[in-house]
């Protein structure tokens, strides 16, 4: 398996799936120094300087949207979601990863979330855009093994 990059990007959503999330990769022998966690506590110049520098040299960029707590803290997702949007309109997608993951999302959330996914689907059927990150984990995986 060759040595490459994968930026768990901001979310709305719980910011914890990361854990789960590399937890579950490290169980299919993928290294967890694979995957870079932008959080931390002290959110310092030289933080953002890491981030930016793990941003640009990654691999693969993974935007996860999922069950959205209403709280003000989560207000940092809506950058993520801006960075998705300036990706789409670069076509810089052949590094990135969306996951508009409805599993735990309340309706009438729930069916704009399944709507945002079908539009990207359709007007980026080449892209990775999946439903579930169960879904995106066995494609990172795929990937990550070539």
């Amino acid at each position: 398996m060759s040595s490459k990059l994968v930026f768990l990007d901001r979310v709305f959503g719980k910011v914890d799936w990361r854990d789960g999330f590399i937890n579950r990769m490290t169980k299919r022998g993928i290294p967890a120094e694979t995957f870079f966690k932008p959080v931390v506590n002290d959110g310092n110049m030289e933080a953002r300087h890491r981030e930016d520098e793990a941003k640009k040299n990654a691999d693969f960029v993974l935007f996860y949207f999922g069950d959205l707590p209403q709280t003000d803290a989560n207000r940092v997702g809506f950058y993520s979601f801006l960075e998705l949007v300036i990706a789409l309109f670069n076509g810089d997608l052949n590094r990135g990863v969306i996951v508009l993951d409805a599993t735990d999302i309340p309706a009438p959330a729930c069916e704009a979330n399944e709507e945002a996914y079908k539009n990207l689907k359709k007007h980026f059927p080449n892209s990775a855009i999946f439903a579930t990150l169960a879904e995106a984990e066995d494609w990172i995986a795929k990937q990550l093994a070539e």
